[in-house]
Formats: C-alpha cells, structure tokens, sequence
C-alpha cells in the first residue's frame, strides 16, 4: 500500500485519500494512495512524466472519479490544469471582474463594489495589470496561466491544486506565483503542486512526494 497519512486522525479541513486507485484503458496509473494534506500545508507532487501526478490532482479535483478507494475534501476546490484555457474572444478584466463578484464575501461587499479594487490587485501581483483589455485568445501561455492564478486567488478557495503553475513564466511572474502560495500558506489553505521543478518552491514547501510507477516512493 502506498501511503503518507497521519497515525491518528487527520486534522480538520485535511485533504484526505484512502487506498485510491485509478488506470485508464486497462493500465493501472495509481495504486493503492492514501494520503493526508492538512491546511496551510504546501506539498509538492513530483514524478517522471506518466507517473499519475495529473491523474492524483484531477482525483482531488473532482475530475475523475476513483475505480477503488476514498477521496475526502474538506471544503471548495480551485484546479490550476497544465494547460488552462478561457473563453478566447472575453478580455482577461472581464474574466477577473466576473470572478471578483461572484466570490465577494458579502451582499454588502458585492453593492459597494470593492470587485475593481479586488481585480487589480490580483492583476498586479502576477503583472497582468497592462493585458486586461485585450481578449485572452491573443494571450501568450504564460500569461494565461497567469490569469489562471489570479482567478484563483479571487476565488479564494480552501484547496488549491496547481499543475505545473511555473511553466512559462518570466522571473517577475515566478516571483509572484510563489508569493501567492506563501500567502495561502500563511492563511491555511491546502496546497498541491504538481511539478518537474521542485526547486522553485523551496521556500514555500513543507513536503515532497514522489511519485513513481503509480505508488508514493518512500
């Protein structure tokens, strides 16, 4: 059995996995993982190309369902896919403004229209502020996956799984994306990554795990 889970019961808010299985055409991608991720917790998800490292987020997510075991998420998901996409013809400002709104905290907040003040600081903290007006189509894969950040960060909620959310992205942008996860760090979300850079989020992350052959390698 693969396995990294607390002795006892796991924290409140955990994300939590029990024996989870799950292959495609007949192919076993994922054998066997239990797993506990608590809040304000960073853990990085790492593996060679095919090892279920997308297969385990999209679990989490809700994008796939298990052939055998338990997933159990504590509250709201927001998934960052390796290759995000939007509606191409909306601009990224629409988008974030949409967002904004719809996940402000209180009747109030949404009336007195905090939802531009919301929408440009999340644009600045990933540099985005200059492309709101144009339509996402145009957009470079870095920038979008920017986009895809800032409209979680909006979001705001109690699990993040990111995959692959550096690719592409210039120094100022890396600089950004690592600033948000220490932010959701400190205000305890839970926080998957899956990565080929495990470098890059030495000063946010509080685990690794890896991935092979479908199990976690102890």
């Amino acid at each position: 059995m693969s396995t990294l889970v607390d002795p006892f019961d796991p924290p409140a808010g955990a994300v939590r996995l029990r024996g989870v299985r799950r292959g495609f055409d007949g192919r076993s991608v994922l054998r066997d993982i239990s797993l506990d991720v608590a809040p304000g917790e960073v853990v990085l998800v790492c593996g060679p190309n095919g090892a279920g490292k997308t297969t385990l987020l999209r679990l989490i997510a809700g994008r796939l369902r298990p052939h055998a075991g338990e997933v159990s998420i504590p509250g709201a998901v927001g998934y960052l896919s390796q290759q995000p996409a939007f509606p191409p013809a909306l601009r990224g400002g629409e988008l974030l403004a949409a967002v904004a709104v719809a996940s402000s905290p209180t009747a109030s907040s949404r009336l007195t229209g905090d939802g531009p003040e919301r929408v440009r600081a999340a644009a600045g903290l990933l540099g985005l502020e200059e492309h709101l007006p144009f339509p996402v189509g145009g957009w470079s894969g870095g920038m979008v996956r920017r986009l895809g950040l800032a409209l979680l960060h909006l979001a705001d909620p109690d699990v993040l799984l990111l995959d692959e959310p550096l690719d592409s992205l210039d120094a100022g942008a890396l600089r950004g994306a690592v600033g948000l996860i220490r932010e959701w760090r400190a205000r305890g979300k839970v926080v998957l990554v899956a990565t080929h850079q495990p470098g890059m989020f030495r000063d946010v992350a509080d685990r690794l795990l890896s991935l092979r052959d479908g199990v976690i390698a102890q």
